[in-house]
Parts: C-alpha cells; sequence; structure tokens
C-alpha cells in the first residue's frame, strides 16, 4: 500500500508541474482508487468524481469507463446501489462500444453480482 501511496503522490506532482488535463485525470483517478482500498469510500467518490469528468473532458471513453468501475465499487461501499448500478451501465455501453471485451465481462459481472444480491 506504502508503494501505491507514493505513486500516487509522485503522479499527483508530475500532474500539477505539467498541467496536462490527461494527467490531472489519471492522478485523480489513481488517488479515489488508492483511497478506495484504504477504505475511504467518501474521498474516494470525490476523486473518482472528478477523474472520470476530466476523462469524459479530453475525450477519452475507455479511462472513463475504467473510472466508472471504481466509481461504481465505491457507491456500492456506502450503499449507494442504484447510483452504482448506473455508473456500471454506463461503463458496460462503453466498453462494448470500444469493443474491450474484458472489461466489458469485468463490468457485466459487477452488475449481475450488484443487481443479484
Amino acid at each position: 500500500m506504502d508503494i501505491a501511496r507514493m505513486a500516487a503522490i509522485e503522479l499527483d506532482g508530475i500532474a500539477e508541474r505539467y498541467g496536462s488535463d490527461a494527467l490531472l485525470a489519471a492522478a485523480a483517478t489513481a488517488r479515489g482508487a488508492l483511497r478506495l482500498v484504504e477504505g475511504d469510500a467518501r474521498a474516494a467518490i470525490r476523486d473518482l468524481r472528478s477523474g472520470r469528468r476530466a476523462w469524459q473532458d479530453v475525450g477519452a471513453p475507455y479511462e472513463t469507463a475504467r473510472a466508472r468501475l471504481h466509481m461504481a465499487d465505491a457507491l456500492t461501499a456506502i450503499g449507494d446501489r442504484v447510483s452504482a448500478t448506473m455508473e456500471l451501465d454506463t461503463a458496460l455501453s462503453a466498453f462494448r462500444r470500444l469493443g474491450a471485451r474484458p472489461d466489458a465481462e469485468r463490468a457485466a459481472s459487477m452488475l449481475d453480482e450488484l443487481t443479484s444480491s
């Protein structure tokens, strides 16, 4: 976990130094994923929402969908199954459009698990 935290901090610094929208999106998404793993789902949601929005703004549909998967996990962690389902539905549609079969299968599996429990 310490290595992941250090990498996220380093990515934040690089993103701020260069000001690239894609780097800022990557940093926010990494920070959110780390916070989710550390158990702070609410902070993760804030970062992941920022990362998802930034990926959308730079026109990166695959990365946007990947951020949505993390967002769904965070929303599930706080008990917001409706919003998590919407995130997964949207991610699944994007992965299918992009032909990202393994990611689509993962999103479909997460969606099945969420809606069947």
